[in-house]
């Protein structure tokens, strides 16, 4: 087991490479020229923005940004933000790549949360926390929805390392402190078991 895992993930490692190399290769594409001139006057208040690019081009674009720049991409909707997400893990490692979703199913209006986006949205937000800049992907809907404060958000994170010893009494007090719910098993975020 451990050993088709080690050997996919080498796979995996050296397709990244391949892309890697391909964009290296692509630096000196005319395209690139111009982009690197566009970039360099790029600041928060002008943001660059690009037009009329198709098909896997902007993700080759902004694959090869991301490794000069720190970059939030805002896509039309959640449709191309996610085809833009799945590009982009071709040519970007994992850990510095995210998707920041909608907590909602179908739009807020309806009122379905949806779990799996809560975490997502909820990790990223502790990863920016902590100081890690991935390289974000998103659409206007996820951004309209409201987020924790910085420092409510600070005092509601309980960090534990690989290794580290915890009061369990401690722990379980911080849960119900912060609205988690003790249940037999686990199914959602949210609930906890001992």
């Amino acid at each position: 087991m451990n050993e088709s895992r080690t050997e996919e993930e080498k796979k995996k490692l050296e397709a990244l490479q391949k892309a890697k190399d391909f964009l290296v290769k692509w630096e000196k594409c005319v395209l690139i020229d111009r982009l690197k001139s566009s970039t360099q006057q790029v600041t928060p208040l002008h943001p660059l923005l690009l037009k009329g690019a198709t098909a896997s081009l902007p993700s080759m674009l902004l694959a090869w940004l991301s490794a000069k720049e720190h970059i939030f991409f805002v896509a039309e909707d959640e449709e191309a933000a996610g085809y833009l997400h799945s590009d982009l893990a071709c040519f970007i490692a994992r850990d510095q790549l995210a998707f920041f979703p909608s907590a909602f199913r179908r739009g807020i209006k309806y009122g379905h949360s949806d779990e799996a986006g809560e975490v997502m949205r909820t990790e990223l937000v502790a990863a920016l926390t902590h100081g890690d800049t991935p390289f974000i992907v998103t659409y206007p809907e996820a951004l309209m929805e409201k987020l924790p404060e910085e420092n409510a958000l600070s005092k509601s994170l309980f960090t534990i390392s690989k290794g580290s010893t915890i009061n369990l009494v401690d722990f379980r007090e911080f849960l119900l402190q912060n609205n988690f719910a003790e249940v037999d098993y686990v199914y959602n975020p949210g609930e906890f078991a001992f």
